[in-house]
């Protein structure tokens, strides 16, 4: 995900819609293993709870440093949907005090726009 016609890249996201009969396994497998990368990270699991019982997790560095700076995950029973989302580091902006500010605004904008086209249909 670029930002805006010839921008940076400021997410790469995968799409997944596993085996009906093993989403709710994998749910739970995929939450686990973004909790031990918060877990061994020292850092917060950020949980949100958004329309039809979808789930957003966030996961972020508390410093810059690195390829990337967080990975989100969405999890979407309704439409048996993951949508994982890692955030590179990639934005000159991102560096100095208020960087992971920008890195969690910058967050904040892409899945406000994004929440709407998964949950919506």
């Amino acid at each position: 995900m670029q930002a805006g016609i010839d921008g940076p890249v400021v997410a790469v996201v995968k799409l997944e819609r596993p085996p009906a009969a093993q989403f709710q396994e994998q749910a739970q497998w995929r939450e686990r293993g973004l909790r031990d990368v918060a877990d061994r990270s020292g850092v917060a699991l950020e949980a949100r709870v958004l329309a039809d019982g979808a789930r957003l997790l966030i996961v972020n560095k508390s410093v810059i440093t690195g390829a990337y700076v967080g990975q989100s995950l969405l999890i979407d029973p309704r439409h048996q949907l993951f949508v994982g989302m890692a955030w590179p580091n990639r934005l000159s902006g991102y560096q100095g005090p208020d960087g992971m500010a920008l890195v969690r605004k910058v967050q904040d904008d892409v899945w406000q726009r994004m929440q709407s086209c998964p949950l919506a249909a």
